[in-house]
């Protein structure tokens, strides 16, 4: 009877150690997508809250994996070239130029899986993702 007890429990560690073991490396793990490459793609914006203007433009942007971005009125062919870049804080930074040592600085607040809030000092902005 002993011989049959301890023959099950060899039985049960082996197979516990098994899927303990081997089950750990089938399984990846999943990527999180960060916010450089959630913000990458087209972006129209929604609103604009500012405690100085209530009278905003309302913007389209195309933010593209090399850094640049690509800002137009909505009903216009004409955009400005913009240049974005992250912060090691994880803000992210936007320059007219290339070449501009002065930045503006916006927390990004990922509000859904196609909305964004831009924020920084007093201006919000609700961008919407274009499909």
């Amino acid at each position: 009877m002993k011989k049959i007890l301890i023959g099950l429990l060899l039985v049960a560690a082996a197979t516990a150690a098994y899927f303990f073991l081997y089950k750990k490396n089938d399984t990846e793990p999943v990527k999180k997508a960060t916010n450089q490459e959630l913000l990458i793609g087209k972006w129209k914006t929604n609103s604009v809250h500012s405690v100085t203007d209530s009278l905003q433009t309302q913007y389209s942007y195309d933010f593209q994996k090399e850094g640049n971005a690509f800002r137009s009125i909505s009903d216009s062919a004409r955009a400005d070239t913009l240049f974005y870049e992250w912060n090691k804080t994880g803000e992210l930074l936007l320059r007219t130029s290339a070449a501009d040592t002065i930045a503006k600085t916006y927390t990004v607040a990922f509000t859904g899986g196609d909305s964004l809030t831009l924020k920084a000092d007093s201006i919000n902005i609700q961008l919407i993702k274009q499909k």
